[in-house]
C-alpha cells in the first residue's frame, strides 16, 4: 500500500516511517498540508492512504483533507488523523471534514497496524465494487448495441 505520511515534526515523521517500513508499506513524506495536497495535484502518485497530523503550521490537517477529497472524487483515498486530542469536538471535525479514522498520541504500533489492514480491506473492497461496476456498464452498453443491431 502507498502511504503518504503528513507531520511536520521529523521525529515524529520518522518514527511512523519505521514502523510503516516494518509494516512492509511504500512510504512517501510531506512536512505539512500544502506538501500533501501538492503530491494529489501533480497525479503522480498512486496514493492508498494518508495519515496526517491534525496541528501543523500553514495548512493544518483539516484544511488539507478537505483538498484532497476535492481532487480525488472518484478514488477512494484512506485518511487517518494522529492527533493528541481527547476533545470529542476535535475527533468530530477530523471525520466530519472528510478523515476516515484517527488514532491518538502516542501512536501504538498494534493499533495503527490494525487500522491500516482494515483500510486496507475497506481500499479493496471499493477498489472490486468500481470494478464490477464499470464491467457491469460495458456489459449494458454492449447489450444495448447488440439490441439496436438486431431490431435492424
Amino acid at each position: 500500500m502507498n502511504i503518504l505520511i503528513v507531520e511536520d515534526i521529523d521525529r515524529d515523521r520518522f518514527m511512523l516511517k519505521l514502523m510503516l517500513n516494518k509494516l512492509g508499506h511504500n512510504i512517501l513524506e510531506a512536512s505539512n498540508g500544502n506538501a500533501a495536497v501538492t503530491y494529489f495535484t501533480e497525479g503522480g502518485h498512486s496514493i492508498d492512504l494518508v495519515i496526517t497530523d491534525l496541528n501543523m503550521p500553514g495548512m493544518n490537517g483539516i484544511d488539507a483533507t478537505k483538498q484532497i477529497r476535492q481532487i480525488t472524487k472518484n478514488k477512494h483515498v484512506a485518511i487517518i488523523f494522529i492527533t493528541s486530542s481527547d476533545d470529542e469536538e476535535t475527533l468530530e471535525e477530523c471525520l466530519e471534514c472528510g478523515g476516515d479514522d484517527f488514532i491518538r498520541k502516542p501512536i501504538s504500533q498494534t493499533i495503527l497496524r490494525s487500522k491500516i489492514n482494515v483500510h486496507d480491506r475497506i481500499i479493496d473492497g471499493y477498489n472490486r465494487i468500481t470494478k464490477m461496476n464499470t464491467e457491469l456498464l460495458n456489459f449494458r452498453t454492449q447489450s444495448e448495441e447488440e439490441s439496436r443491431m438486431a431490431e435492424k
